[in-house]
């Protein structure tokens, strides 16, 4: 996910069955990228 790959993308290249299967093991939020998101949630009109 830090590659800005598609997740689709990474099912297809590993040949993984189920989407789940591939985000169980390569979706894991960074510390910055989850920092980054509460950021721009802060800076939110709709909040």
């Amino acid at each position: 996910m830090e590659l800005d790959v598609h997740p689709r993308v990474i099912m297809r290249v590993l040949r993984h069955a189920n989407i789940d299967v591939t985000m169980e093991i390569y979706a894991q939020a960074s510390s910055a990228k989850t920092r980054e998101a509460l950021n721009r949630l802060s800076e939110s009109p709709d909040r």
